[in-house]
């Protein structure tokens, strides 16, 4: 017998946020693996580079990751210009914890290689002062991981991209779509027929966004 839509509301609240994301089995599968390995190791999971079109989840597999781990997640936010606003982030981060980098791109290039330099060594070069008397000063970061977001991972030169594990958003079936849209209902307290959702389900075109479903 087909589980009810209240069962499966009831069985998915007992899941872990990674549990219960729907869709991207193939990426979940993968993940669930290195997760496993990290959990019985000790390390931080290896950076990740989530590419997809926006609105797909790639944010909040991010944070699902993380809760199943065990670890926090920072964000590197859009306001920082450079290098030495990364300091105010990777000074607050623990052992093992996730840095989560969306859409990178505006970035400078000091700032992404000031990434790499906390991916390979673990720390970040800071230049103290101007001049003659300028110098250069280590900080020390904890082990972590990086989580780059993309929908243009083309922009970003191999040199870059070759520190990432690479992991590639597939499009969400209607059913998938179908089960996002119910449950995002049900978080704000309402609910939408199994139908209805269907039906909206076939005008996103395999992506979740608020501007996906339109009259056609």
């Amino acid at each position: 017998a087909c589980m009810s839509e209240t069962s499966q509301r009831m069985a998915d609240e007992k899941k872990t946020p990674f549990e219960s994301f729907i869709g991207q089995i193939v990426i979940r599968s993968q993940l669930a693996e290195r997760m496993n390995i990290a959990l019985h190791s000790g390390d931080p999971l290896p950076p990740l580079l989530l590419c997809g079109p926006p609105e797909m989840g790639k944010v909040t597999l991010a944070h699902a990751i993380a809760y199943r781990v065990g670890v926090g997640a920072h964000h590197v936010s859009t306001d920082i210009k450079n290098k030495l606003d990364l300091v105010g982030v990777l000074s607050n981060v623990a052992s093992n914890d996730f840095v989560i980098v969306e859409e990178p791109g505006y970035l400078k290039d000091e700032t992404l290689s000031s990434l790499i330099q906390v991916i390979s060594d673990q720390r970040m070069d800071i230049q103290i002062g101007t001049g003659l008397g300028r110098r250069l000063v280590a900080m020390d970061v904890k082990p972590c991981t990086v989580v780059v977001t993309t929908a243009k991972p083309w922009q970003f030169p191999a040199s870059f991209r070759r520190w990432f594990v690479t992991m590639d958003f597939d499009s969400y079936s209607r059913e998938d779509i179908a089960r996002i849209l119910s449950r995002l209902a049900a978080d704000d307290g309402l609910r939408i027929d199994v139908e209805a959702a269907t039906l909206m389900a076939e005008h996103c075109h395999g992506i979740i966004a608020t501007d996906t479903v339109r009259d056609e």
